[in-house]
């Protein structure tokens, strides 16, 4: 598949190892490239009603769905969620603080389907994002679940002064007992 801009989606026909492999090729002809593995496997749902597949690997703790990316990853997530199309629609807003479909609602965008698979590049400008998983559960009833994105090495555009404040205050906060 060749495509272009931000973002493509590709669905996979069945459960199994799949290879994912991006070629990217700048306006100067610079050359980047990766191979991943993918293994789609049967299971439990992990997230209730939906089962999320991601490179990094999603974090379910508690009901709270969790992301942590990095600049190792160019803050960007590689997702799949898988969901029985049978009960219903399944979409993502992968940041519901941006209107992305410009009709001046920021919630209630359709960024991407589940069952597809969708990179997503981050511009970390808070130290977290939240999205949503709009779905249909199995009594058909219309429900949507959060999750965050935290940025592991956000940085924030301080002042020198300011970010020996903030070292000092994570410096203290590294000093605190585990509870």
């Amino acid at each position: 598949m060749i495509t272009s801009g931000d973002a493509f989606a590709f669905t996979y026909p069945d459960y199994g190892k799949y290879f994912i492999s991006m070629e990217v090729t700048d306006k100067y002809a610079n050359i980047a490239n990766k191979r991943r593995t993918l293994t789609m496997t049967t299971g439990e749902a992990n997230a209730i009603d939906f089962h999320i597949l991601s490179i990094p690997k999603v974090s379910i703790a508690s009901g709270a769905i969790d992301f942590f990316v990095g600049k190792n990853l160019n803050n960007s997530i590689l997702f799949y969620i898988k969901y029985d199309d049978s009960r219903g629609i399944c979409y993502v807003d992968t940041d519901i603080a941006f209107d992305s479909n410009g009709d001046n609602v920021k919630d209630n965008d359709k960024d991407f389907l589940c069952n597809e698979l969708y990179l997503k590049k981050y511009e970390p400008k808070y130290e977290s994002v939240v999205g949503r998983i709009y779905y249909t559960k199995t009594d058909t009833t219309s429900v949507s679940k959060d999750f965050t994105i935290s940025f592991l090495d956000f940085e924030a555009n301080l002042s020198p002064e300011m970010t020996i404040v903030y070292k000092e205050i994570n410096d203290f906060i590294n000093t605190l007992p585990a509870v």
